[in-house]
């Protein structure tokens, strides 16, 4: 059995670019990053002889990566950027996913009473024209009330599942609110695990760092009978880090609060690691390590990664890992 040779596609606008590309190619980049931010892809060719021309900004290119026929699609990105040096004849070009519409970034007024985060969800998601995507558990969430003053809907929505170990992330017409670390595509599919058992081609480290300083959590719960809002307290001392969402009960403030406060006291194990492309693997995926130093094996969860094939095809994928929660 022969070694297996990177390769990858490119369409431009439907239209498949790749051989025009191929042979000139210094590298392609694509960062798939957890949470918010928005995924990227970066291709980089060598233009010496001016026949590739400047492409349009806007411009959709679909990127897939892998070996020989074996390619995983990566996404639909929308050209923003390209950089033409003057001193070299190369040529950049730069392009994020799901451009957020700037409405969904736009700041506003409203308030909502007796709803949950997935009709929420779904309301914002129609306004926006977004497809909801939304984890059953977080979607069951209910709120009593909820003010959003000068606030976009994207960052109230990021406000209100943060504290219960959610995510938001606009992914071409979908709006994903799933946990951080939910394993599944914006249609919903799970996502593979990445099994890793060979330390001869893994770079990298561990960072294992402090613990946060805060030292109490404060939480805020509504009163009916008093009809007043309510404080309770996890820990005690300053710093105090205090949860912005009010809610139902005393009770559910206070395993709040208390579930904050281990998570702050806790600190933080990271991993990064390089190897050999490893297409499938994306972020908010599952990956098990084994055969490697003690402080590295075990589950992870992809944070980032960042899919490089450089001239000749060289090529990695670069990832930053964090433990389940």
């Amino acid at each position: 059995m022969g070694l297996r040779q990177v390769n990858f596609s490119v369409k431009a606008n439907g239209n498949d670019i790749t051989q025009a590309i191929k042979g000139r190619l210094l590298f392609l980049q694509i960062t798939d990053s957890q949470g918010e931010s928005s995924d990227t892809v970066d291709i980089e060719i060598d233009n010496r002889d001016q026949k590739v021309a400047l492409p349009k900004t806007g411009a959709s290119l679909d990127v897939s990566i892998g070996y020989d026929n074996n390619l995983v699609f990566k996404g639909t990105f929308e050209v923003d950027e390209l950089e033409e040096p003057l001193e070299i004849d190369t040529l950049r070009i730069h392009g994020k996913a799901a451009k957020i519409k700037q409405s969904f970034k736009a700041p506003k007024d409203a308030s909502f009473d007796d709803i949950t985060l997935g009709n929420l969800v779904k309301q914002i998601a129609g306004h926006h024209n977004f497809e909801p995507v939304i984890n059953s558990n977080l979607a069951s969430v209910m709120f009593e009330h909820i003010d959003q003053v000068a606030e976009s809907d994207m960052n109230l929505l990021s406000r209100l599942v943060k504290d219960h170990g959610g995510i938001v992330k606009p992914v071409a017409n979908k709006l994903l609110v799933l946990t951080k670390d939910e394993a599944k595509t914006a249609s919903g599919k799970s996502i593979s695990k990445i099994i890793i058992n060979s330390p001869a081609d893994s770079k990298g480290k561990v960072t294992i760092t402090e613990r946060s300083n805060y030292n109490t959590v404060k939480a805020y719960w509504f009163d009916e009978a008093l009809q007043e809002r309510q404080e309770v307290l996890a820990g005690n001392g300053e710093p105090v880090f205090v949860i912005r969402t009010r809610y139902k009960d005393q009770e559910r403030a206070q395993a709040k609060a208390d579930a904050k406060l281990r998570a702050l006291q806790r600190g933080k194990k990271e991993l990064n690691i390089t190897r050999p492309l490893i297409p499938e693997m994306v972020a908010e995926g599952p990956v098990s390590i084994s055969n490697h130093k003690a402080s590295a094996n075990g589950d992870w969860i992809v944070e980032e990664v960042v899919h490089t094939i450089g001239a000749h095809q060289l090529s990695t994928s670069s990832a930053i890992l964090h433990l389940p929660k």
